[in-house]
């Protein structure tokens, strides 16, 4: 048998007009979406935040949360001009501030990303970088309740 293809990068963007796709709201597509990635390879999401009083705040908890449950790594970068958020998530160790210049500054550089990403400012960037959780360091609780997502 053939085995599916390995990418380094994947980028998970599902939203409709009501919001994050349901089949993306669940366990199974996240699972899903790692078995995709090489052993080194970076998963994105982009989750819209909203107030806390929002139901996208909500969701985007459940999605960090299972993603902490199922990645070594979960970070965050709060977007400067909307209130989307977007997930980075690896398997490893956690990476420095050093680390994650390098590993950017060189996608960075990549001539289809340097097209598609030429505004994005990399110390910006770095500045709004948050680590969030993983396997062995838990998201830590929500002042509000926000649930778990289904498999």
């Amino acid at each position: 048998t053939r085995s599916a293809p390995k990418f380094d990068v994947l980028i998970l963007d599902a939203f409709t007009s009501d919001g994050l796709c349901a089949s993306t709201q669940q366990c199974r597509t996240i699972d899903d979406a790692r078995a995709c990635l090489t052993e080194r390879g970076l998963l994105l999401v982009n989750l819209h935040t909203g107030d806390t009083d929002d139901p996208d705040y909500a969701t985007a908890r459940r999605m960090l949360r299972a993603l902490c449950a199922r990645f070594e790594a979960v970070y965050s970068v709060l977007c400067e001009s909307t209130q989307n958020l977007i997930a980075l998530c690896h398997m490893g160790e956690s990476m420095s501030e050093e680390a994650w210049r390098a590993v950017l500054g060189k996608t960075l550089k990549q001539p289809g990303v340097a097209a598609a990403c030429g505004a994005l400012s990399l110390d910006g960037t770095l500045s709004r970088l948050k680590f969030v959780g993983g396997r062995e360091q838990p998201m830590s609780d929500d002042e509000i309740e926000c649930g778990v997502l289904p498999d």
